[in-house]
């Protein structure tokens, strides 16, 4: 068994992610954690077979026995979906650790609005075209 299990970018490609997300939960430890990043608002990610929400990726963690700690917001689908239009150029690099046109936006209003940290966040992972997770198991 495992204190951590770490998915970059995998899970939108996994056929069966019940199956796997059942896999994690029996190799981790009591205590042990589950964390990666996955797709949501993305319309095309190489061969993907899913995109998953923020409320369905809860389920389907929780359905598996796991407990999801945290999500965190990405890179926004709308400059994902004009990278891919535009063929990857590699100036979209810098929105993978900056952030992203949208999120930026996101952020200015809602300060401009007086708006707390988590309804930044919130509103973030309503248009991110991938969250970061932490799942736990007791």
């Amino acid at each position: 068994s495992f204190d951590l299990v770490y998915s970059n970018q995998v899970m939108e490609h996994v056929r069966d992610p019940d199956f796997a997300l059942k896999e994690i939960y029996r190799v981790l430890r009591s205590g042990g954690y589950f964390i990666g990043q996955t797709s949501q608002f993305e319309p095309y990610h190489s061969y993907s077979l899913w995109n998953f929400t923020t409320y369905g990726w809860k389920r389907i963690v929780e359905d598996a026995g796991l407990i999801l700690r945290e999500l965190r917001p990405a890179i926004d689908g709308f400059t994902l979906m004009e990278r891919a239009y535009r063929e990857r150029p590699p100036e979209y690099n810098r929105y993978f650790s900056n952030e992203s046109p949208i999120n930026t936006e996101i952020e200015n209003s809602a300060r401009r609005e007086g708006k707390s940290i988590a309804t930044i966040n919130y509103r973030k992972l309503m248009w991110c075209g991938q969250f970061s997770f932490a799942c736990g198991k007791d």
